[in-house]
Parts: C-alpha cells; structure tokens; sequence
C-alpha cells in the first residue's frame, strides 16, 4: 500500500516509515502541510496518516484541502484525545500520539479490513426529539449513520448488535441507566475501552465535573455549547 505520513517531528516520521516499510508498505514522507500538499501532485497515496500539529498550517485545514484533491481516506494523529472529534471531522481513524507500534500498524489493519469506512454514531438521549435534531445534523452533513437510545440499557443493546459504532454521545439524566453509568459500563467491558464518548447535558455542574476525566470522556458539554460545538464541527466533513 501506499501510504503518505505527515509529521514535523524527525525523528517521529523516521520511525514511522521505517515501521511500516517493513511492514511491506511504500511510504512518502512530509514535515509539513506545504510539502504533502505538493506531494500529492506526485505521489498518489492509499492511505495518509496527518499529525493534527504542524508548523505552517493547521493539521485540520490540510485535512480539508486533501479532501478537496481526493478520496484518499485520513487517519489523524495527536498527542491530544480527539478521537471522538476525528469521527465528525471525516477521518478514517485516529491515533494516539506516540503510538506503539501495533497501534500504527492495527490502525493500517483496520482501513485494509474495512475501506469503505462505513461509520455509525451513536445517540443516546431521553428527548426524542434532540435525537432526531442531532440525526439531522449528522445525516444532512455527512455520510454517517445514526443510531437512536434513548437510555443507557437501550444503548448497550444497540452496541451489541451494530459492532460500526465508532462514537456515543450521550446525555446523563435518563431513565432506567444514564448517562454516567453507561459510560462506567463502556469502559468495564473490554470491547468497548476505547470507544470514544462525547458528553452532553443540561447540568452545568455535571457538565464540568471531573469525573468524565477519569472515565476517559473526550469532551462533555453544557446541551446548547455542545449544539453549536457539533454543527461547527461536522461543518468540516466534507462527502
């Protein structure tokens, strides 16, 4: 396969490539957003892996401008969570920056395995009608499909027969379990460690409590922050 990394830490990229060369692929390299865009007038890769900091443009605008050149699928890199954030971004995956190795090469493992990338959302929230508001946005914007909970046993289920998800959001006041014990539940279950979870809630004080920290929650949000969060960030996925 040929895969384009970009990265402006040397010693970083050198390891990168010569991790997957010897993994059997052909890899180009770039340390910055210039210099992959001006690779892709040559260089017609499979795969990009894109570090979100680089030293001349935002990691998130070179991501665009790929897209705008072609449908080569993105996995982004960071050394902040924002796996969640990735998934409405339009990217393929995500990784964790410094990965270990069979992180990197799971990562070209799982777009070998799944190309088309289909990506189910998960939305779990008592108030059908911001689920439907929130299946709108996703759906008219992106490719996504969406899945509706409407309590935290109901979301579970769903996770049990749709293995795509590749993102919750969830609220926390719901009937029968809610929101907190979901995720407590996400991340006791092996299958579902790394499932990133976005968290959004009409408690201002839940929504700040640190608790999300500890369960390993991308992102929790005040309702009316995260509407507005949400919209500006599936504005950057392009179809």
């Amino acid at each position: 396969m040929k895969i384009l990394v970009i990265d402006d830490e040397p010693d970083f990229l050198s390891w990168e490539k010569t991790l997957l060369e010897t993994d059997g692929h052909e890899v180009r390299c770039a340390e910055s957003g210039t210099a992959a865009l001006q690779a892709l007038d040559s260089f017609r890769p499979e795969l990009v892996f894109l570090d979100i900091l680089l030293p001349d443009l935002d990691g998130h605008v070179v991501h665009e401008l790929i897209q705008e050149r072609s449908s080569v699928p993105v996995i982004l890199v960071s050394a902040v969570a924002a796996e969640g954030e990735s998934v409405l971004w339009g990217a393929s995956g995500f990784v964790r920056k410094p990965p270990r190795p069979d992180q990197l090469l799971d990562a070209v493992r799982r777009h070998v395995r799944n190309p088309s990338n289909d990506t189910v959302i998960l939305i779990v929230d008592d108030d059908e009608s911001l689920c439907r508001f929130y299946r709108t946005v996703l759906e008219m914007q992106t490719p996504f499909h969406v899945l509706e909970a409407y309590d935290g046993k109901q979301a579970l289920a769903a996770l049990e027969r749709e293995p795509r998800v590749r993102l919750v959001v969830t609220d926390v006041h719901m009937p029968q379990m809610n929101g907190l014990e979901l995720v407590r539940a996400l991340r006791a279950d092996p299958r579902w460690f790394d499932l990133p979870v976005l968290v959004q809630t009409s408690d201002a004080l839940l929504a700040h409590d640190n608790v999300w920290t500890e369960l390993h929650v991308e992102r929790a949000l005040e309702k009316d922050e995260f509407r507005t969060w949400l919209r500006e960030a599936v504005a950057r996925h392009r179809r």
